[in-house]
């Protein structure tokens, strides 16, 4: 089990975990991080990325007043944790392929059954 922690101190903390076992590759099971809760640092950053915006970056955000309002009225730490289990799974069951735990995988349809679908749609009206 690994555990790294990135911090930029009065920014944010991101940590990942990683498991492996001798049978698995080393898998991503969860992400954590906290979240930038001073307004002034926040307001700065919304400047600095209005500032990008104006010169082009379309990847820019907006200035988001009620957000900074809400951060000087007392917003609380934020964070937030996601656990991926179907990797969890994955390691359990000693899978190397996350295809062999998922329940519902994302199939195409194959050509007949698009030609099934495509004779029994009802039919559109030509106006």
């Amino acid at each position: 089990m690994i555990l790294q922690v990135f911090c930029i101190p009065f920014i944010c903390c991101y940590s990942q975990l990683f498991l492996s076992s001798s049978n698995t590759l080393c898998l991503q099971l969860a992400n954590a991080y906290t979240e930038l809760n001073n307004p002034i640092v926040q307001y700065k950053l919304f400047m600095d990325q209005a500032k990008d915006g104006a010169s082009g970056d379309d990847e820019a955000m907006c200035m988001d007043k009620s957000f900074i309002t809400a951060l000087e009225h007392g917003l609380p730490p934020t964070g937030g944790f996601g656990l991926g289990v179907d990797r969890l799974t994955m390691f359990l069951t000693n899978k190397n392929n996350i295809k062999e735990v998922l329940l519902f995988p994302a199939m195409k349809p194959t050509d007949e059954q698009m030609q099934l679908i495509a004779a029994n749609a009802p039919a559109r009206d030509s106006k």
